[in-house]
């Protein structure tokens, strides 16, 4: 019957020798991950994110129950899909995020925006954008609002000249049947005409009514609130650059003098 034994069995005992024999290896290593990560934190470009909150253009549509109702004109999910495209990308908002780069173009653009909807919001798209300084990645983010502002407003422009043609036709009836209702009136002249006239005026009356606010309450996109660029940097962090370092460091320091114990025990076995 085999005997069993504790002989490979680790004790506190062997770790705190083993620490205390390899403790400036790890220790040193430990060091020169933590300066690795300061030599990152003195090469890497700071990053300073700024975000815009855009409410996009709302116009005016036919609802239920013959009412009217306000649809976007563009929904955020297809606004977000479209920026993903460099060719979405006006010149006016390439310049504004550029920061004087030669080769800075749509394609850019299209990696450096990152778009998403709010949760329960509606209407609503969050642009976000990372730039060398707070004041040019606040630059970038109102491009961006500018170039979606003007974008949206060429969408809204067909819908609401045809909206105007609209309502200075049921103008030109209106004033027609008036003029008719008038004359029909000064000649005594109450016949179905005259009836059917002035009930079509008070139809029109309620068209155009309608259209006119319609017009009134469209609108252009808007900021939910100003665009804002922290002064804090976004990327490198400086205080977890440096802990992973020093971390990272610390934990190959430990392997590298496990594995070389290892293989001192293994040579010394042969």
């Amino acid at each position: 019957m085999n005997e069993i034994t504790h002989e490979d069995d680790i004790s506190l005992a062997d770790i705190l020798a083993f620490l205390q024999d390899a403790w400036k290896t790890i220790l040193g290593v430990g060091i020169a991950g933590g300066l690795a990560g300061g030599g990152f934190l003195a090469l890497a470009p700071a990053q300073y994110e700024a975000e815009a909150m855009i409410e996009m253009a709302q116009i005016r549509v036919s609802g239920p129950n013959g009412g009217t109702v306000m649809n976007p004109i563009e929904a955020p999910a297809l606004l977000i899909e479209r920026l993903k495209n460099p060719t979405a990308y006006a010149p006016e908002a390439i310049q504004a995020c550029a920061a004087g780069e030669p080769l800075f173009n749509g394609e850019s653009m299209a990696k450096l925006v990152k778009a998403s909807i709010p949760k329960n919001v509606t209407a609503v798209a969050e642009l976000k954008v990372r730039r060398s300084t707070p004041a040019l990645a606040e630059q970038c983010a109102k491009g961006l609002f500018d170039m979606v502002n003007r974008q949206q407003a060429a969408l809204l422009k067909p819908q609401q000249e045809e909206m105007r043609a609209t309502l200075a036709g049921l103008q030109t009836r209106f004033g027609e049947n008036q003029n008719y209702v008038a004359k029909a009136e000064k000649a005594g002249l109450y016949g179905m005409v005259y009836l059917a006239r002035r009930d079509e005026s008070m139809y029109l009356i309620q068209q155009i009514d309608e259209l006119q606010r319609a017009l009134a309450r469209d609108t252009q996109a808007r900021l939910v609130s100003p665009v804002y660029a922290s002064p804090q940097q976004v990327f490198p962090k400086r205080s977890l650059t440096l802990v992973l370092g020093l971390m990272g460091g610390l934990m190959v320091g430990l392997l590298f003098t496990l594995g070389r114990r290892v293989l001192q025990q293994q040579r010394a076995a042969t």
